[in-house]
C-alpha cells in the first residue's frame, strides 16, 4: 500500500481522534487540488462539502459528489483525489482498524 493520507498530505488531512478500533480524520482541499495517491483501511466518509474524483492505483476512476451528512463505506484502497468541483471540500473519514 501507499504512504498513509496523513504522511502524504499534512496540510489536508488531521487526526481529530484515535484508539485502538478507529482513527478520525477530518480532510480539506480546494477546488482544483489534487492529492497525491496515498492509502486507506476501511472506512465510513462522511461528506460535509465537495465534488471530488479518485483515481485508483489500477487507474479506475470514480467521480462524486454527496449531499452534506451523507455517509458512504469504502473498503481499503490506494488512490489519489482530485477536487473537481468549484467550493472547498471538507470530508470525515472513520477509518476501521
Amino acid at each position: 500500500m501507499a504512504d498513509d493520507a496523513v504522511t502524504v498530505a499534512p496540510d489536508n488531512f488531521s487526526v481529530v481522534f484515535e484508539n485502538d478500533r478507529v482513527r478520525i480524520l477530518e480532510f480539506r482541499d480546494r477546488p482544483s487540488e489534487t492529492i497525491p495517491i496515498h492509502s486507506h483501511p476501511d472506512l465510513v466518509a462522511i461528506s460535509m462539502s465537495g465534488r471530488f474524483r479518485s483515481i485508483s492505483a489500477n487507474g479506475d476512476v470514480n467521480q462524486n459528489e454527496l449531499d452534506p451528512g451523507v455517509a458512504t463505506f469504502s473498503p481499503a484502497r490506494t488512490h489519489s483525489t482530485d477536487n473537481v468541483g468549484d467550493v472547498d471540500g471538507h470530508v470525515i473519514l472513520v477509518e476501521l482498524k
